[in-house]
C-alpha cells in the first residue's frame, strides 16, 4: 500500500490529472480525435464552431469530454436551437455544457411585430359595408 500519486480536489468539471502521467502514446492518439470533433461542430454552423475551439482553447484536454456531449446535443435538439445557444454562450464567455444546456432549454425570444393599420392588398371596412350594407347597418 505504496502511495502512488495525490490529487488536490478540484472544481466541478475541472481534472486535477498529473501530465506525467498521461502516456505519450495515448496523447498522440487523442488529439487527432480533438480535431474531428471540432470539424464537425464546426460543420454544424458558424456559432458552434467558433464556440468549440474556443472553449477547446480556455480549457484544453479538459475540454474534450465537452466536445463529445456538445456533439451528442444533436441527438435531442434541432440545429438551429443549438445554434442559438452556442452564440450566447460563446458571447457570455461560458464554456461549460452545463451553461449550455441551460441556455438550450431558456425559451427563444419572440419576435415582436407591429399592427399594421392599413395594407394596399386588404380592402378598407368601409368598402364591404358599402358591398353587403345589413351587414354593416347600426342597430
Amino acid at each position: 500500500m505504496k502511495l502512488i500519486a495525490l490529487h488536490a480536489r478540484v472544481d466541478p468539471g475541472r481534472f486535477s490529472t498529473d501530465q506525467a502521467h498521461i502516456h505519450s502514446h495515448k496523447r498522440a492518439f487523442i488529439e487527432p480525435g480533438v480535431d474531428y470533433m471540432l470539424d464537425r461542430a464546426a460543420l454544424m454552423g458558424k456559432a458552434s464552431g467558433n464556440w468549440t475551439r474556443r472553449m477547446y482553447e480556455v480549457r484544453g484536454v479538459e475540454g474534450i469530454r465537452v466536445l463529445q456531449g456538445f456533439l451528442g446535443l444533436v441527438d435531442d435538439h434541432p440545429i438551429g436551437l443549438i445554434e442559438r445557444a452556442a452564440a450566447r454562450a460563446l458571447d457570455q464567455g461560458s464554456w461549460r455544457l452545463r451553461e449550455l444546456k441551460t441556455l438550450l432549454a431558456e425559451p427563444s425570444p419572440q419576435l415582436t411585430l407591429g399592427f399594421i393599420e392599413s395594407h394596399p392588398l386588404i380592402r378598407d371596412l368601409d368598402q364591404y359595408a358599402q358591398l353587403t350594407p345589413d351587414c354593416f347597418s347600426p342597430l
